[in-house]
């Protein structure tokens, strides 16, 4: 029985990531040959997911860098 699922690839979604809600996990359509959301209405393929991934980490790059300004 296990061997249905071989090479399942897991993504959250991006959207739900983004927005800091409970991420779920994406759910892949055989016929459309595309990911969706449960619980939003985000549609798309691997590479879809992986440029709004990009998005993310360019948006948030420096969350976790203090920033100092220097006062002349």
């Amino acid at each position: 029985m296990s061997g249905h699922y071989k090479n399942v690839t897991t993504w959250r979604c991006p959207w739900c990531f983004a927005r800091q809600n409970d991420s779920a996990a994406l759910v892949y359509d055989p016929k459309k040959e595309e990911y969706y959301c449960v619980k939003c209405c985000f549609t798309g393929n691997a590479g879809k997911i992986a440029e709004e991934y990009r998005r993310y980490q360019k948006r948030y790059r420096l969350m976790n860098v203090r920033l100092n300004i220097l006062e002349d």
